[in-house]
């Protein structure tokens, strides 16, 4: 295959394949609820929510190894942007980050209807206040760590190197939609600020090439959310 070819084709194929990767994770956990009552109770649970969110963001960076072939951990998460120690991230961005939590907390206020319509994934942590620790490590340990090494360290520069910054980022704003659909379906104002977020985090790798600076914006976006979301639950 030609090189110019190549770089066009891959980047789709990458999405293909970590997409894959998802629909195991769920198949293989939709057949362990059908085998086992208990299974299925399991995965309701905060606990089982976090470990299926940490083993679907395990098999995308499994898929991304392969594509990588690095020898080496070390490299392999240079190659992905993550430099050690964290350093250079930018204050003003994190700033941005909270901000466009509030603006989505500030939605989830003004349309309760349409929030309530994606809640399912935060009910599972409002059965006690101590599983408020189990939504923290989600939303901010195992959700931004996951998906930004794999969505901006990863499938992000893979589609710069056949395409331009508006086509590149458009296509994550894409797959930001299909990977969190039902709250980008739950109406235009939830979808508006979910492009936004993909669209600020993609811009700030663009300029910066620091992976931090992408968790960093979607840590404090994440953070914002789950504290309105517990300090409703737990006033």
């Amino acid at each position: 295959m030609r090189p110019a070819l190549k770089a066009y084709i891959l980047p789709w194929l990458c999405f293909a394949a970590l997409y894959g990767s998802q629909v195991v994770v769920a198949v293989l956990a939709v057949a362990g609820c059908v085998v086992s009552r208990g299974f299925a109770y399991w995965l309701g649970s905060p606990w089982g929510v976090f470990s299926v969110t940490a083993i679907g963001g395990l098999a995308a960076l499994g898929v991304v190894y392969l594509f990588l072939r690095r020898p080496s951990a070390g490299e392999y998460l240079r190659q992905l942007g993550l430099r050690f120690p964290p350093r250079d991230v930018s204050i003003p961005l994190v700033l941005l980050g909270l901000a466009l939590g509030f603006a989505a907390s500030y939605l989830g206020s003004r349309f309760p209807a349409e929030a309530a319509a994606n809640s399912s994934f935060l009910k599972t942590f409002a059965n006690g206040s101590r599983e408020g620790a189990y939504l923290y490590a989600v939303m901010l340990v195992a959700g931004p760590f996951l998906e930004e090494l794999v969505m901006r360290g990863f499938l992000y520069q893979v589609f710069r190197k056949g395409y331009g910054v508006p086509v590149s980022v458009g296509a994550l704003v894409f797959i930001g939609t299909l990977t969190h659909w039902k709250v980008a379906t739950a109406s235009v104002w939830y979808f508006l600020m979910l492009a936004l977020l993909q669209v600020t985090i993609c811009l700030a790798f663009e300029k910066t090439k620091n992976l931090w600076n992408c968790i960093a914006i979607h840590v404090a976006y994440n953070a914002v959310m789950a504290y309105f979301f517990l300090k409703a639950m737990y006033p």
